[in-house]
């Protein structure tokens, strides 16, 4: 079954594809994740419990125990940037947010 709102798969040639002309099968390939996504956080939010973020080119950097940010760069020690200029331990926390592809 498919959840209203997505794409449906379609058997056949896709006429928008034109590097693989080969025909779509539309075989599910394994099991769906249980749970909920994991929803990732804006820049200037914490981002110690995802340890993901929204942005292209940010990373949840750990500032302490308590905050960590999506930054796109760190420098440990005082961040005059930020709401609370302390010291920055700047350890990353998870993996850089990707962009698009440069093609």
């Amino acid at each position: 079954p498919v959840r209203p709102g997505l794409v449906d798969c379609i058997k056949g040639p896709n006429p928008f594809d034109q590097v693989s002309p080969t025909p779509w099968e539309c075989q599910a390939l394994g099991d769906r994740s249980p749970g909920k996504a994991t929803e990732c956080a804006d820049m200037k939010e914490n981002c110690l419990d995802v340890k993901c973020c929204k942005a292209s080119g940010a990373m949840c950097y750990k500032k302490n125990e308590t905050w960590g940010e999506c930054k796109p760069s760190c420098t440990e020690g005082p961040d005059v940037m930020s709401a609370d200029p302390g010291d920055w331990e700047c350890k990353a926390m998870g993996p850089m947010k990707q962009g698009a592809a440069p093609w």
